[in-house]
């Protein structure tokens, strides 16, 4: 995982996320977990809130974050919208891609991540008043306009040692090999270099959907 530093993004990461609690154990998007066990934060078993972890034998103490001269050591996720395919964002209101206030080179590098094969998430914020909640939670849109750029997230999803060979014996066998994925076109296209499903040197077409108002 690769992660632009930065109390802002680290704020983001734990407030906006879909981990729960239950039964002993932390349950959710395994990308959301990493993210928030390498801060080192974690999801606190008795209250349900997201705070830094202790130290351990294995880790070190997880730290507060200090964001427009406000510590915070502790958020409490008070709703979520939660991520969706036909939206792409995700978003959480807490207690602690739509951006507006994009970095200079906030396509140049999201371009140059996710051409190395990684997963990108872009990361934003907004602070609310106590009496926006309300409207906040009910109305999605709010969330999701007008954010202030605090960093990206890099995932490497490594595909399985095995996977190019067995790919090259169905294609000796004569059968026809496809991707369907609904990752960044630029990430897919550099798994399926990665995997002989085409050729370092392939030149790929990115078709999209006339806008017809037809299915």
């Amino acid at each position: 995982m690769t992660k632009v530093e930065g109390s802002a993004a680290d704020l983001v990461l734990a407030g906006c996320n879909s981990l729960i609690f239950i039964d002993g154990e932390v349950a959710g998007d395994p990308l959301e977990s990493a993210a928030l066990k390498a801060m080192p934060w974690e999801v606190k078993g008795d209250t349900g809130k997201i705070g830094p972890k202790a130290k351990t034998e294995k880790s070190e103490e997880g730290k507060a974050f200090t964001v427009n001269n406000t510590k915070t050591k502790e958020i409490t996720v008070l709703h979520r919208h939660h991520f969706s395919s036909k939206l792409q964002p995700m978003s959480c209101i807490a207690i602690g891609e739509r951006v507006l206030d994009k970095h200079s080179d906030y396509d140049a590098t999201s371009t140059t991540l996710s051409k190395k094969g990684l997963r990108v998430i872009g990361l934003g914020y907004k602070q609310i008043e106590p009496g926006q909640v309300a409207d906040f939670t009910s109305k999605r849109d709010l969330c999701e306009c007008e954010l202030t750029f605090s960093g990206f997230i890099a995932f490497t999803c490594r595909v399985r040692k095995d996977t190019k060979n067995v790919l090259g014996v169905l294609k000796g066998g004569g059968m026809s090999v496809a991707m369907v994925t609904g990752d960044n076109l630029l990430t897919a296209a550099h798994v399926a270099k990665e995997v002989a499903i085409c050729t370092d040197d392939a030149k790929i077409l990115i078709l999209e959907k006339a806008d017809t108002g037809m299915f």
